[in-house]
């Protein structure tokens, strides 16, 4: 993004008076300007032109969240000029003529955001893996990554706790089926021949009557079999005794404390860092989370129309080929009950020979 800044020109510090952000994204693809062939075809090619747009901007002074400078994690939205507040707050005329050039490995511009997109999921995925390593890498700093008063703040604790819950049940151990599948290779080939036991046999395809029951069957096993694991994991973990319960926010420290501290007074440099330490996690989490669900809106709507434009592409050429085999499958064998139980095994199959889960023994 660009960013414009106008200070005071006074003696002392000098306070942000205005700015001008720009987008570069809207460059690339005007968020107001509609799809278009034009520039859905130039998006196709290897050897695009140069994108360029001029701007006739007003500074603007700062939101309530700051002016941003020299923030990495700065956020803010942007939307159409208010006419009145241009008018009341607005002062000063920057005239911008912007020139944004593709690297060629990042050409076409449809698969350039293809790839990002792909590479948002990947990293979605590593989320629980990055905050393990965090968690036990290097120690957290009071100081050095946040304020020591916000740590000690017993407001701070109370909001930490409801993000860590929040962080915690996206990161709750597998259990059921797919946990079962992958403890044994003889569970996925037995499972495989069952379901395509199951639909040769006329079971599946079926009736749309008949969905809630086979919904019901299948949720009622899964839990079963996850509280089997769950009786299993714990029996493993006490090894014949009975001891209480380990929850997860004690420390190695937490039975040095002889009488609740009263309200107030400051709390241990342990727990200092503790609290330092999760919120680390948790701002990872809810960083990842957020920006998940921003670019998904922007996909959906074509707000960042380059993105939208990849993603439909994608999709499009998949629902074709989905339509393909159906109509195919459906010509072979009418009643798909082949075509569902071959296609339904193959996919327990490939799923099954994945990573075991790691057991998990915690709860809430």
């Amino acid at each position: 993004n660009l960013q414009l800044y106008v200070y005071q020109d006074v003696p002392g510090p000098h306070h942000v008076v205005g700015r001008i952000l720009v987008p570069l994204t809207d460059v690339i693809w005007p968020v107001a300007e509609a799809p278009n062939l034009t520039r859905l075809k130039a998006s196709m090619e290897k050897d695009e032109e140069p994108y360029k747009k001029n701007y006739n901007l007003k500074f603007l002074p700062p939101s309530e969240a700051g002016d941003g400078v020299g923030e990495i994690a700065f956020y803010d939205t942007y939307g159409p000029d208010d006419a009145e507040t241009s008018r009341s707050l607005s002062f000063g005329t920057v005239v911008l003529s912007m020139e944004v050039t593709l690297k060629t490995e990042a050409k076409p511009l449809l698969a350039f955001y293809a790839t990002s997109v792909l590479a948002s999921v990947q990293r979605v995925q590593a989320l629980s893996e990055a905050q393990e390593a965090c968690r036990n890498g290097t120690p957290f700093k009071i100081g050095g990554q946040l304020d020591e008063g916000l740590l000690y703040n017993a407001g701070f604790k109370a909001v930490l706790q409801t993000v860590q819950r929040s962080c915690q049940s996206s990161a709750l151990p597998v259990l059921g089926l797919a946990r079962w599948l992958r403890e044994d290779p003889t569970n996925g080939y037995v499972t495989a021949a069952a379901w395509f036991g199951f639909c040769f046999l006329g079971f599946f395809p079926c009736s749309i009557w008949m969905v809630p029951i086979y919904a019901w069957i299948l949720l009622t096993v899964n839990g079963l079999l996850a509280a089997r694991q769950r009786s299993k994991d714990w029996a493993a973990e006490r090894c014949g005794e009975d001891p209480p319960f380990a929850w997860h926010q004690s420390g190695p420290k937490a039975h040095h404390a002889t009488a609740p501290a009263p309200a107030g007074a400051p709390i241990s440099e342990l727990e200092a860092v503790t609290r330092g330490r999760a919120y680390r996690d948790a701002e990872q989490f809810l960083l990842t989370k957020a920006s998940c669900r921003e670019r998904l809106y922007n996909l959906l709507t074509f707000a960042d129309t380059a993105a939208s434009a990849a993603v439909f592409a994608g999709a499009g050429a998949l629902a074709l080929a989905l339509f393909l085999s159906l109509f195919v499958a459906s010509t072979i064998d009418p009643s798909l009950s082949f075509i569902s139980g071959a296609y339904g095994a193959l996919g327990l199959l490939t799923y099954a020979r994945g990573k075991p889960s790691t057991p998990g023994v915690g709860a809430s």
